[in-house]
This record gives C-alpha cells, sequence and structure tokens, in this order.
C-alpha cells in the first residue's frame, strides 16, 4: 500500500497562493519563515501603520480635510472609499473598528505570521471609536449653533447704539443679497475718493459697525 504524502511539506503537490509574494508555492507554513517572504510581510504591515497613523490623527479632529479618500485593508482585502462622507475617513473608521476587521487581522498574522501580540496596532479601539464619535457630535452642534447665527443673529450687541437699531431690523428683513448691495453701497460712500463720504463718515462707520457685529454674532 503506496504512502501518502504529507502535506504542506515541499513537493507534497499542494500548491497554494501567497497573496504578499504574489507567487504559488508547495512549502506549505513554512513558506512565511522564508527571507522573500518574511520582507514582504515587513513592507506591508510598515505600511499599513504608515496610513493608520494617518487615520489616527482624523480621530483627533473629524471636521478636517481628510488625509486620503480611500484605504486598502490587506487583513480584508477590503478597498475603503470616503468620497461623501461629512466627516474624514469614517467608512475607514468604522471599518477598522469593527469585529469583523479583528477577525480579520488575527487571521492574515496566523497565516503569514507577524505576531498576535501586534493585533490591536492594526485596528481602531472601542475607546477611540466613542471619543471619535463624540467629537463629530460636537461638530455639528457647533456648525449648527454657527448656521443658526447667520440665519438670525442676536440683536443684543445693538442694544447701545440707539438710532440706528431699527434701521438695522429693516435691513435683517431683506434677503441675503439686498444686504450684500446694501453693505457694498456703504463701503463706497466710505471711500476717500467720494466727496459724499465727508459728510457721511460718522454714520458710515456706525453702520458697517453694526452690521460686522451681526455677521460674527
Amino acid at each position: 500500500m503506496p504512502l501518502k504524502p504529507h502535506g504542506g511539506g515541499a513537493g507534497s503537490g499542494a500548491f497554494e497562493y501567497c497573496e504578499l509574494c504574489r507567487r504559488n508555492h508547495d512549502q506549505g507554513r513554512r513558506h512565511r519563515y522564508f527571507p522573500a517572504h518574511r520582507a514582504a510581510l515587513a513592507a506591508a504591515l510598515s505600511g499599513f501603520r504608515a496610513k493608520l497613523a494617518d487615520l489616527r490623527r482624523a480621530l483627533l479632529r473629524p471636521s478636517a480635510p481628510a488625509p486620503r479618500s480611500r484605504l486598502w485593508c490587506p487583513f480584508c482585502s477590503a478597498d475603503l472609499v470616503d468620497l461623501d462622507s461629512r466627516f474624514a475617513c469614517s467608512n475607514a473608521i468604522y471599518h477598522l473598528a469593527s469585529e469583523e476587521h479583528l477577525k480579520g487581522v488575527k487571521d492574515f498574522l496566523r497565516k503569514h505570521g507577524g505576531g498576535m501580540d501586534q493585533v490591536d496596532s492594526f485596528r481602531i479601539s472601542e475607546a477611540e471609536l466613542a471619543k471619535w464619535e463624540k467629537g463629530c457630535e460636537s461638530s455639528s452642534t457647533e456648525a449648527q449653533a454657527l448656521a443658526n447665527g447667520m440665519i438670525g443673529p442676536s440683536l443684543r450687541p445693538l442694544k447701545a447704539m440707539g438710532p440706528i437699531t431699527p434701521l438695522v431690523q429693516r435691513v435683517m428683513d431683506l434677503p441675503p443679497l439686498e444686504v450684500l448691495l446694501i453693505l457694498l453701497h456703504l463701503v463706497l460712500l466710505d471711500c476717500p475718493s467720494n466727496p459724499v463720504s465727508q459728510h457721511m463718515d460718522i454714520r458710515v462707520c456706525r453702520v458697517q459697525t453694526c452690521f460686522i457685529v451681526l455677521m460674527h454674532e
């Protein structure tokens, strides 16, 4: 009775493809100890760490421009794209904090080597995710408050200005484009080459000050 070949050994005839080395081999688990494979693994892990470092900066500033619009996850063979997201890298962040990614990292390291003690360095923790989500919520609240202030600014700083408050109230009822044209007209009146400005300097300055306060309130 012929002996069965040992699976995974050299020359066993059982070929498999290594996505890191990009070649077929019949070395079984011994393949991951070969110098070429170890070099390919080190390059892949180092490259992903660098991309994850950029992503961690996005965790600290959710409203900042995204450091990258897409991220390739070698552990899950997933192309993570963020094009229309309100917050930078949100798709990648949620993926790297998921249980699916955690499983993918463990399976990858078991297959290719690298040490299971490195698992947490290739993912985003639940604490980091919670802190990022809180920052996103805070940014949304600030943006909404700013938008509300631009739509309906408070008149409290204008109470001390007395006579021009009714004028400002009437202007605020106008469409935004008309308000912009009025502001432009006031700037032209205040031009030194305009003789009319000699008699309107004080009034124009007071009205301009009023609108500056409104636009920044």
